[in-house]
């Protein structure tokens, strides 16, 4: 932190936005998978913590589903305080649930426990991604993170940049079939 961004990443028309289409797209997959795909999304743009750039340095998004799940991200390369790591966390009525993007841990509250569950070593996801995604073409199925996923995740993120530029909450249509 602040993460300076240059080359491509500076210039909003290579990189199609800033910091949310940058890095926060995985912020937004997750919390899909987590919450389930929200149908409303609005984007707030925060106070630039940089000088220079072409395009957000950090951003809030937050989403609501048809069954009323708010969801909350906030994504920056300098306006946010700076954290060891990055975490997530997830709150519903049951309890909570936490984990820093690293350690391999999460942890998990109610109203009257906490419990932190241990993690498999390889707690960073790449290695295993990979290997799914290569077995997935090896037995001629599809993979578990899905070319239509992405392109999910992404209308989100492109949506939540329309309404950063609206000002307003705005609908994000069903995915595609």
């Amino acid at each position: 932190y602040p993460f300076q961004p240059s080359g491509w990443r500076n210039q909003a028309e290579l990189a199609g936005g800033g910091v949310f289409i940058d890095g926060g797209i995985h912020k937004a997959s997750l919390l899909t998978h987590l919450a389930g795909r929200p149908n409303q999304v609005y984007g707030l743009e925060l106070i630039p913590g940089q000088t220079g750039l072409e395009a957000e340095d950090g951003m809030v998004v937050v989403t609501r589903s048809a069954d009323g799940v708010a969801g909350i991200i906030t994504h920056a390369w300098s306006a946010a305080p700076a954290t060891p790591r990055p975490w997530v966390s997830v709150s519903g009525t049951k309890g909570t649930i936490y984990f820093e993007l690293g350690p391999p841990w999460i942890k998990v509250m109610d109203s009257v426990s906490e419990e932190t569950m241990e993690l498999d070593d390889d707690h960073r996801g790449l290695v295993p991604m990979v290997q799914e995604f290569r077995q997935s073409i090896l037995e001629g199925r599809e993979a578990s993170m899905t070319g239509a996923d992405g392109i999910d995740d992404l209308a989100l993120v492109l949506k939540a940049y329309e309404s950063m530029k609206l000002g307003v909450p705005l609908p994000l249509n069903p995915p595609a079939p």
